[in-house]
């Protein structure tokens, strides 16, 4: 049953990195770019990902478990968990400008990808939503 307590907070991790997959996802079937620069910054996206996604269990697991369920009190103080926060808000930022970045290479190279003028809006305006992803963008990712 002990280990049946993280299942809450694994789910929650493999949204997360569904919704992360899916972004890159979308990228690539819309513009198919394969090239040192989009393969560079997968690279960076898949070390961030592989580097956060087992503290990030431990993020979760200490968040349901010790906060919402009652249980695990006293593992983390206050400031360790700020600092916790901080560390982990930076590796999703990290990402997101990742993705940003992508966006902006296919922007750059709309004249070879052939983009008319809604793709170059679009492509212009997930650009701005994977800089500004938390306040407008998580219900539209699922549905492109």
């Amino acid at each position: 049953m002990e280990t049946m307590r993280g299942f809450l907070a694994f789910g929650i991790c493999f949204a997360i990195l569904a919704m992360i997959w899916n972004d890159h996802y979308v990228y690539s079937r819309r513009f198919g770019l394969d090239d040192g620069f989009v393969r560079f910054l997968t690279c960076i996206m898949l070390f961030i990902v592989l580097l956060y996604v087992y503290p990030l269990k431990f993020l979760f697991n200490l968040f349901i478990n010790g906060m919402i369920l009652g249980g695990a009190k006293g593992q983390l103080t206050h400031a360790q968990g700020s600092t916790l926060f901080v560390i982990y808000g930076m590796g999703f930022a990290a990402i997101y400008l990742a993705l940003a970045a992508l966006y902006l290479h296919a922007y750059r190279r709309r004249a070879e990808l052939e983009l008319n003028e809604i793709e170059l809006l679009d492509t212009r305006w997930e650009v701005y939503g994977m800089l500004a992803w938390p306040v407008w963008a998580w219900p539209r990712r699922w549905w492109p």
